[in-house]
């Protein structure tokens, strides 16, 4: 096992400091983009823009209907969706309020001093 994840490390690392492949196949792509004409560019932007669009509402109506649905499975995704953020934004709290003046649990604040700790969150 040690050793199949020691080449899966080695492969990864061989992809990511392949710059100059990279590079090289940018170039070659640029260059057919040059040769193509601009109403073919403009087709392609069009193709391409409705592509996205197309797959941002498959996207919008699978999870519509996840969450509309009411079953255990929509459940637990809302559950781990909202339960993750809380985890995380309970974890740092410290990390996130460690630079604010106000002291922490006063009790009443006046708009100014609202206003004061709301831009120093931000």
């Amino acid at each position: 096992m040690a050793l199949f994840l020691m080449q899966k490390w080695e492969q990864m690392q061989d992809r990511v400091t392949d710059w100059t492949g990279l590079l090289s196949n940018l170039s070659h792509i640029r260059g057919e983009v040059g040769d193509m004409s601009p109403a073919s560019i403009a087709a392609a932007v069009v193709v391409g823009l409705r592509a996205v669009h197309v797959m941002n509402r498959l996207i919008d109506t699978a999870l519509q209907e996840v969450l509309l649905s009411q079953t255990r499975f929509a459940n637990f995704l809302l559950l781990f969706a909202a339960g993750s953020g809380i985890h995380v934004a309970s974890k740092y709290r410290e990390t996130i309020t460690q630079h604010l003046n106000v002291t922490r649990g006063a009790a009443s604040f006046d708009s100014a001093e609202r206003a004061e700790w709301l831009l120093q969150l931000i």
